[in-house]
């Protein structure tokens, strides 16, 4: 005999959906976290920014298009970012029923913020750092570099709590 599943309790595929997400987007939110660790310790956008014929193209001036030529870190981090939050959010639904409903919640959320924060750290930061057709000075440079790195010291923190919490609801969801 079948029976409904309580609004509680979901049901085993959804629980099985939540679960596939969660990996999705713990993989991504780890991938992201240690891109985002890589690039502050060997100095990633010092280089580009005293070297900017890194971030465009050689012979040309910098660009956006520039941003995704060969060697740009930028390439490994476009495929992940989106998948990431597409997962947890889709998780959050898929899980929407379950008694991990908080931590679902508090790792698309940051997922979240960690995404627009990185929307807001390029538009604020790498654009004029990178890509303005006038290099900074190097007062300039020193100020939006510090942001830089502050801002990333944030977001790989936000990271690390979407990685705890996707965990949590994980396994919340295991034991539903």
């Amino acid at each position: 005999m079948h029976t409904r599943a309580t609004s509680a309790q979901p049901p085993p595929a959804r629980q099985r959906l939540t679960k596939a997400l969660l990996t999705v987007a713990q993989f991504g939110q780890a991938q992201l976290f240690f891109g985002n660790l890589y690039e502050a310790v060997v100095k990633v956008p010092d280089r580009f920014a005293e070297h900017r014929d890194l971030a465009a193209a050689p012979g040309t001036t910098a660009r956006r298009a520039a941003v995704l030529r060969p060697g740009s870190p930028v390439r490994y981090f476009v495929p992940s970012g989106p998948l990431t939050v597409a997962a947890a959010l889709g998780a959050l639904a898929a899980g929407w029923r379950s008694p991990s409903r908080h931590w679902l919640t508090m790792s698309a959320a940051t997922t979240v913020a960690m995404a627009l924060g990185t929307a807001q750290l390029n538009r604020t930061v790498n654009d004029p750092l990178f890509l303005a057709a006038r290099a900074p000075d190097a007062t300039e440079r020193t100020e939006l570099l510090r942001r830089w790195y502050r801002a990333n010291a944030i977001r790989m923190a936000v990271l690390a709590v979407a990685w705890v919490t996707a965990q949590r609801a994980r396994s919340a969801t295991e034991c539903d």
